[in-house]
């Protein structure tokens, strides 16, 4: 029954990310920042943009994470990014997309962060380290 709920929670995860907005490849971004062979791989080491690893082993560098006008990183990503360094990486995704307070308000953090608001995420960050298992 547990591989069964893995399988669940996996599809779940990827469901999210497409509906927010799917992912970049590493080329495709090299292409749209017009940046050198290794420059967005050197961006994801140095936490400085977030990626995920698929089954099939390629990288896959979620949109939601960059202003649509100019497709560069939202400014404070990097804190955030900095910030929870020592979670798993699908936490941080997990957290930066789902709604804290969903009685009160829709907004995510990711919402915040494209709002300019980088002291409320990195507050609810703190939150969210605080209280998980």
């Amino acid at each position: 029954m547990l591989p069964k709920m893995l399988q669940k929670g996996k599809h779940r995860f990827w469901a999210l990310i497409e509906s927010s907005g799917g992912c970049y490849e590493v080329g495709e971004l090299n292409e749209i920042w017009k940046s050198p062979p290794g420059f967005v791989i050197s961006q994801i080491r140095s936490h400085q943009i977030l990626a995920l690893n698929r089954e099939d082993g390629t990288l896959c560098i979620p949109r939601f994470q960059f202003d649509s006008k100019t497709r560069h990183p939202f400014p404070g990503l990097q804190a955030v990014l900095s910030a929870t360094e020592s979670w798993p990486v699908e936490e941080t995704t997990r957290f930066l997309l789902h709604r804290f307070d969903p009685e009160h308000h829709d907004k995510r953090p990711i919402d915040y962060l494209r709002e300019g608001k980088l002291s409320v995420v990195l507050d609810l960050a703190d939150t969210h380290l605080t209280q998980r298992p």
